[in-house]
């Protein structure tokens, strides 16, 4: 188990070739709106999204991803 305090950024990287199970608890309800979003059932090939659903899966999900907040906006 790990704790993580809110406001901590989070990054994982698979490097092997085994299937992750990855199983998370979050004190505020959302997030699990942004995985649905985004997460591709096993065995099916994900698909290219647009930024725009991406953004869409984000807001659902209440998602900042900091790049987003340091990089210069057009």
């Amino acid at each position: 188990m790990v704790f993580i305090p809110a406001y901590t950024w989070v990054s994982l990287k698979v490097v092997g070739n085994e299937t992750v199970t990855i199983d998370f608890v979050f004190s505020a309800p959302g997030f699990e709106n942004h995985l649905r979003c985004v997460s591709v059932p096993a065995n099916e090939k994900p698909t290219p999204t647009t930024l725009e659903e991406r953004k869409k899966c984000d807001h659902e999900g209440h998602v900042i991803y900091k790049e987003d907040e340091e990089s210069p906006k057009p």
